[in-house]
């Protein structure tokens, strides 16, 4: 499943490899003000390795638009077949959260959304501003409010 392109501040950004924002990223944790410790930054490293030769064995491409919710469902489902720890696939999705969000998301703004978060396809709510339309739209499926 591919991102929408409402997801990309630059359309072009859905083409940049992992392998070069991974190395953005180890450089980006070690610089900041506020360390992150070696063992965390080894972590987050080898984690998002784990993710990018999943997508290669899977032939996908190793680029920032296959950061989606379906290769890493995918993924966390391999490593469950292989037998591997919960708590060891469950602490390498959380370091692939943390990629998305804090820094592909909050940091590059390189989307408008974090890749990862599972969104609700609503075309009324990114097409208009316009409360009424909004309002008019949605009143078959949500009961109207009583005023107080």
């Amino acid at each position: 499943m591919k991102h929408p392109a409402r997801v990309w501040t630059d359309t072009s950004f859905a083409e940049e490899p992992l392998e070069r924002l991974k190395s953005e990223w180890v450089r980006h944790l070690g610089g900041r003000a506020r360390a992150t410790s070696p063992r965390t930054i080894q972590k987050y490293k080898y984690s998002l390795e784990h993710f990018v030769k999943s997508l290669e064995a899977y032939g996908e491409s190793v680029v920032l638009a296959s950061l989606a919710p379906s290769n890493v469902d995918r993924w966390v489902t391999d490593q469950r077949k292989k037998g591997l720890a919960e708590d060891g696939i469950s602490s390498r999705l959380a370091a692939l959260k943390v990629f998305s969000n804090r820094f592909i998301f909050k940091h590059l703004e390189s989307t408008t959304v974090d890749p990862l978060v599972m969104l609700v396809h609503s075309p009324l709510v990114a097409l208009t501003n316009d409360s009424s339309q909004l309002r008019n739209a949605l009143a078959p499926v949500v009961e109207p409010l009583k005023p107080v």
